[in-house]
């Protein structure tokens, strides 16, 4: 029996983030897999929060209320691990 890797402590406390840039008839597709996927590799998902934005910010794809929820949400819940379904790079 090899250990390739030992997964941290750590970092089971989930926040999922779903971003969306325009309205997608599978939308609701992604985000069940999105969530498997978190589940699988030993997340406890504690929240989730959502965005959809047409016009992103360049800078940050977040606008800044977007971030100040997040920002809280992990601040009031403990929250070890953020799991976002999209590039957070700038566009």
């Amino acid at each position: 029996y090899i250990l390739l890797f030992e997964r941290p402590k750590i970092g089971e406390r989930t926040l999922l983030v779903h971003f969306r840039l325009q309205d997608h008839e599978q939308a609701k597709y992604f985000d069940a897999e999105f969530k498997e996927l978190a589940l699988s590799a030993g997340s406890k998902i504690i929240g989730t929060i959502s965005s959809k934005d047409d016009d992103p910010d360049p800078k940050f794809l977040l606008r800044k209320g977007k971030v100040q929820e997040i920002f809280d949400y992990i601040q009031n819940n403990k929250i070890e691990l953020v799991l976002i379904d999209h590039h957070i790079s700038p566009i």
